[in-house]
């Protein structure tokens, strides 16, 4: 494993407003110019979009309901997201220019935490299976209007995330005892890498699907992030520090860090930049 401090949190960008109790699922546009997460406010999940270039931050949500888990679409447009209507999530797509808002699937099924490939045509997401009683990684074809479920675990699955080449799925597999292993899946649901030893959680992708990242204990008393191939080769740690990180993503053209840190039982946002 190659050990090295990639990511300069000595100098962020940008950090989400104090008042603001909790954040979750950044992810980055695909021009690397946007970034769209939730944040918990005054009692409830909005989603909101950091605009970099002008450094502001503007609100999506507009409902009652809480809404959570964004994504962008592979459009740049649109936004798909979580919104919570009695107790379960339906995965709604909103267009940000029109503000039009619909339902992403048409189809009868409990779905949240989307994932596209680039092109847009395959989406992965968590469904929940009825005879089960637990959440199970799910794929969708646009194209041919196919819908199929590719776990059958018995406990729940949690964060799935498609390679942007739309060739594979990483996502967290939960246990009863709440210890987490990260599955790569090819399309077909064939097991292509499982990492049982290493407590790995919130898996996000490079943008040449060559590398994924994740965070993990690695055996250390704090939580640190790593790199990992695709094959599962050459390991390299990413950040080397005392602080409580919940969730990390980086800009497809490499520059930026998204990273969720917690202090003080609060989860904050902070952008900042990938050492080169």
């Amino acid at each position: 494993m190659v050990n090295a401090q990639s990511i300069d949190l000595n100098n962020p960008v940008f950090i989400s407003d104090s008042l603001m109790q909790s954040v979750e699922s950044p992810d980055w546009s695909t021009d690397s110019q946007k970034l769209v997460y939730s944040g918990f406010v005054d009692g409830k999940w909005n989603v909101f979009i950091y605009v970099l270039p002008t450094d502001s931050v503007e609100s999506v949500s507009n409902s009652n309901f809480n809404e959570r888990k964004p994504t962008w679409h592979p459009d740049g447009n649109s936004i798909v997201y979580d919104k919570i209507k009695n107790g379960f999530p339906t995965l709604f797509i909103i267009n940000t220019s029109t503000e039009e808002r619909k339902q992403l699937l048409n189809r009868d099924i409990k779905c949240s935490q989307a994932s596209f490939s680039n092109s847009g045509n395959l989406v992965c997401f968590l469904g929940f299976d009825k005879i089960k009683g637990n959440w199970q990684v799910y794929t969708y074809d646009f194209i041919y209007d196919n819908l199929n479920q590719l776990t059958q675990h018995k406990t729940s699955c949690n964060s799935p995330c498609f390679s942007p080449d739309g060739k594979h799925i990483l996502y967290e597999l939960i246990s009863e005892s709440l210890d987490t292993t990260l599955i790569m899946l090819n399309w077909y649901g064939n097991v292509e890498l499982a990492l049982d030893t290493l407590e790995a959680a919130s898996p996000s992708w490079d943008e040449k699907s060559w590398r994924f990242q994740f965070l993990s204990k690695n055996g250390q008393s704090n939580t640190e992030i790593y790199s990992l191939r695709r094959n599962g080769d050459h390991m390299v740690q990413l950040t080397d520090n005392n602080l409580l990180e919940k969730g990390f993503t980086q800009s497809p053209d490499g520059k930026f860090a998204a990273i969720i840190i917690e202090e003080n039982q609060q989860r904050r946002l902070v952008i900042t930049r990938m050492l080169q």
